[in-house]
């Protein structure tokens, strides 16, 4: 059952992206006239690239299959708990929660945002919440993403872009 669930979540993320994409390429199409008059200019697909490294950071989903806000927070928490104890960057995971109900933009804003904002801990995390109703997401879902690395500038150099497969 969590198996199907997790494959739910990994191609609704794709397909999330794959639409990002599109919303960023119209963006980029009503700025640049059309791509073709653009130059190569890729500053549209920013929000995409960005949102793509983030997803590929992805390592684990857990599915949390109760109800209640007090646990949700608790395993969210849990799960960062352990994501701060690894030493690598870009290392993440979805909270999945099938049986919330509620907003959960307010609800991680109001319960792990804000509280790890207090503790400052927020500044090398992540954190977004996903809805069912406003994102067509296949459950209410909480992305964190520890560390998202920087991504590479125009002047960095082959042998430096090498680092980032290490």
């Amino acid at each position: 059952e969590d198996a199907a669930a997790m494959a739910e979540v990994l191609n609704w993320s794709q397909t999330w992206l794959i639409n990002l994409a599109e919303v960023d390429d119209d963006v980029d199409d009503e700025l640049a006239g059309t791509p073709e008059d653009d130059g190569g200019d890729m500053s549209g697909y920013a929000n995409f690239i960005a949102e793509g490294r983030k997803l590929l950071a992805v390592q684990k989903i857990v599915i949390h299959r109760e109800a209640g806000e007090k646990s949700a927070v608790e395993a969210t928490f849990r799960e960062i708990k352990a994501a701060l104890a690894r030493e690598e960057e870009d290392y993440g995971f979805y909270i999945a929660l099938p049986l919330f109900v509620g907003n959960m933009n307010d609800f991680v804003t109001r319960n792990i945002k804000e509280p790890m904002e207090w503790l400052s801990l927020r500044k090398d995390i992540d954190i977004k919440a996903f809805n069912m109703l406003d994102d067509a997401s296949p459950f209410n879902l909480v992305r964190v993403v520890k560390g998202p690395s920087a991504i590479p500038s125009d002047d960095t150099k082959p042998e430096d872009m090498l680092s980032l497969f290490n």
